[in-house]
C-alpha cells in the first residue's frame, strides 16, 4: 500500500475495506465517478503487480525454512543464502 499515492490509497480502501461504491466514493473526493473508477482500477494493478513480483511460492518459502532451522540447530550460519 505504501507504493500508492494517498489519493489512490483512499479510494482503493474505501471501496475493499468500506465496500463504498464509486458514486458514494466520488461524492466524498470530489471527484467524478469516471475518475475515480479510473484512479481505483490504477491502484488495484499496483497492487496486483506488486503481489506478483513479491510472491514466493510455497515450496520454496518451506524449504528455506526448513533449511534455516538445520542450521540454526547446528550452528551453521555462515552456509544460510536465500539464493
Amino acid at each position: 500500500m505504501e507504493e500508492l499515492s494517498a489519493i489512490e490509497r483512499a479510494v482503493y480502501v474505501l471501496k475493499t475495506a468500506f465496500q463504498f461504491e464509486h458514486p458514494e466514493i466520488s461524492r466524498m473526493l470530489t471527484f467524478s465517478e469516471a475518475k475515480c473508477r479510473k484512479i481505483f482500477s490504477r491502484a488495484k494493478k499496483k497492487i496486483q503487480d506488486l503481489s506478483e513480483v513479491n510472491t514466493i511460492p510455497y515450496e520454496i518459502q518451506v524449504e528455506h525454512t526448513d533449511r534455516f532451522i538445520t542450521l540454526y540447530q547446528k550452528g551453521t550460519f555462515k552456509k544460510w543464502r536465500i539464493f
